[in-house]
């Protein structure tokens, strides 16, 4: 996996494998810019775990309640990964409508989530098989106020998010 982070318009190159995943935004070698990701690979990512967990490819730090740094993907495989196992984009929580996390309403990272890909690749599984998903797209979050009125983008529910 090769990444770097874009911060203002200059390249910061990872120069050793961090500790996934991070635990919180700051433990993000990208907090406050955007993560870029190239040539990963997935494969045989079922819809559920052998424990009967949801198995999830992408999605957001579960403690990043303000902020969601957006994700470019580059040259990614997908080999015999099910739809259902590509991610959910959580909606936000109202547990965090209280003074420590953001005052007296919920924060609205989840609705900012963001994931793009470019050049990417289907081979087996549900979701090459449903040509739902192309070479170049969007992920972006369920936001009320701005995915449905996005025309190119159609919701998934699923994913709770919208395919663009």
């Amino acid at each position: 996996m090769a990444g770097h982070c874009d911060v203002k318009g200059k390249t910061n190159h990872i120069q050793m494998m961090s500790s996934l995943p991070p635990a919180k935004i700051m433990g993000d070698a990208c907090w406050g810019a955007i993560n870029h990701y190239e040539n990963m690979t997935f494969v045989d990512f079922k819809k559920e775990t052998l424990y009967g967990l949801k198995n999830s490819i992408l999605g957001y730090q579960k403690t990043a309640s303000d902020f969601s740094p957006p994700a470019v993907l580059k040259n990614s495989r997908f080999i015999n990964v099910a739809e259902k196992s590509l991610g959910y984009l959580s909606s936000p929580s109202p547990k965090w409508a209280n003074v420590k996390d953001c005052g007296n309403f919920p924060c609205t990272a989840p609705y900012n989530a963001l994931f793009k890909f470019v050049n990417t690749s289907w081979e087996g599984g549900s979701i090459a098989e449903s040509g739902i998903l192309k070479k170049d797209f969007q992920l972006i979050a369920n936001n009320p106020g701005f995915a449905p009125g996005q025309t190119k983008c159609k919701s998934v529910k699923d994913l709770n998010g919208y395919l663009c």
